[in-house]
């Protein structure tokens, strides 16, 4: 599927311009050019005349014709400037309508986007607010007339990442342990405004049901599984989640979190910078189980856009081989944290599991566990007397206390 199919198609709702940005500036410069020149034309045409009548006419005309070209001027600046907020500075309503060019540049490469609603999407835009809360809202049943303008204001500063919290699931997705302790860690050390589980189905199992026990308030919103990306099929279910951490943080920008990422202690001196990756060691590289970013960062925008030559056949290329190349490029586009994130690494993985290789986490901001390649504790008694990195660390986000507990109980001490 081609992407201007995929842009008409789900922007049927709304309205779409006729003719691309560059388009109107040759319009608008146009327009210039011919009014310009008919002054001109006037001039010269009647060198000698110079009544109240022609004379008020031409400067009437000069006028309107400065007016155009300060209106071009200033339209070509806008749209060559590198701000990160230029494109949502073009999400308007236009009679009765909503465009922006932000969901349509995610949408053009993935469709199912529109399964989002972009209305409101766009409409949530407009302002310092949560663009997801209004999308939730429409989900669960709330009519737009019933909310309130204050509902989905993002709290804090304009200038900080927002405190929101992503995590992304397909399919039938049963929670484990693992899960579990990383939203509850989320919620204990972010504090976070919202925390939105993304997915086309809701998760499952006793862990998912003491998630909403624990979490109060947290929000499941439902989404389409995209099954191609700029007209490629997907064939690993992994880019799914790539793809759509992508387009959450440069819509809305927040914190996204794989399902086994740990979070260890307060993020808050991270969010004022632009945008915070970790280094997962120097082969790999940049990992993307941990991105924090604020709302139409450019380098998020770069990366996304790079999916137009997405590989559908290798696991890694556009999800973490592409952002190591842009870091490359420019390294003060990302704030890198090279020791407190992806320690221990894929490789180190003794380190986690074996309670003869103790790591010190302390000073972490995070920790991913890397389930799937190890075994994890899979209940509390395992935990409880687990003396690896990955009980200590387990034992602090479900207790309090990384220390093995003396007197086992059944079911999670929250506190």
């Amino acid at each position: 599927m081609g992407s201007n199919a995929g842009r008409t198609k789900n922007f049927r709702s709304g309205f779409r311009l006729p003719f691309s940005t560059t388009g109107m500036f040759l319009i608008i410069l146009l327009l210039t050019c011919t009014l310009v020149c008919l002054i001109n034309f006037k001039t010269y045409s009647h060198p000698t005349r110079h009544s109240r009548e022609s004379f008020n006419s031409q400067t009437v005309a000069s006028r309107y014709g400065q007016l155009f070209t300060n209106l071009a001027v200033k339209f070509w600046e806008d749209y060559k400037t590198n701000d990160k907020d230029r494109n949502f500075r073009l999400a308007d309503k236009v009679g009765g309508g909503v465009y922006c060019e932000p969901v349509e540049f995610l949408t053009s490469m993935d469709p199912s986007l529109g399964s989002l609603d972009p209305r409101a999407l766009c409409e949530g835009m407009s302002g310092h607010s949560d663009v997801l809360c209004r999308v939730y809202l429409h989900q669960i049943g709330v009519r737009k007339t019933e909310i309130h303008e204050d509902a989905c204001v993002l709290q804090g500063s304009a200038t900080k990442v927002p405190k929101i919290v992503y995590f992304v699931t397909f399919g039938s997705y049963e929670f484990q342990m693992r899960n579990y302790v990383a939203v509850l860690a989320a919620k204990r050390h972010i504090d976070p405004q919202a925390i939105y589980v993304i997915g086309d189905q809701h998760p499952t199992g006793p862990w998912w049901e003491l998630v909403i026990r624990d979490v109060p308030g947290i929000r499941f919103v439902y989404r389409e599984a995209p099954l191609e990306i700029a007209g490629y099929r997907i064939k690993k279910k992994e880019h799914r989640s790539d793809v759509i951490r992508l387009q959450m943080l440069y819509l809305n920008g927040g914190i996204y979190l794989d399902t086994d990422m740990v979070v260890l202690r307060s993020l808050d001196a991270l969010l004022d910078h632009d945008l915070t990756m970790g280094l997962i060691e120097n082969i790999t590289g940049l990992g993307n189980a941990f991105i924090l970013a604020k709302r139409g960062n450019s380098f998020i925008r770069d990366w996304y856009n790079g999916y137009r030559q997405y590989k559908n056949d290798v696991w890694g290329y556009n999800s973490m081989e592409l952002a190591n190349s842009l870091y490359h490029r420019n390294k003060s586009r990302v704030h890198l944290l090279t020791d407190h994130l992806y320690s221990p690494n894929w490789f180190q993985l003794q380190y986690l599991i074996n309670a003869s290789h103790p790591y010190d986490w302390r000073n972490n901001y995070a920790m991913h566990i890397w389930s799937g390649k190890h075994r994890l504790p899979q209940s509390v008694e395992d935990v409880q007397t687990d003396n690896s990195t990955v009980g200590q660390v387990f034992r602090y986000i479900l207790y309090g206390d990384p220390s093995p507990r003396v007197k086992k109980i059944k079911t999670p001490l929250i506190v």
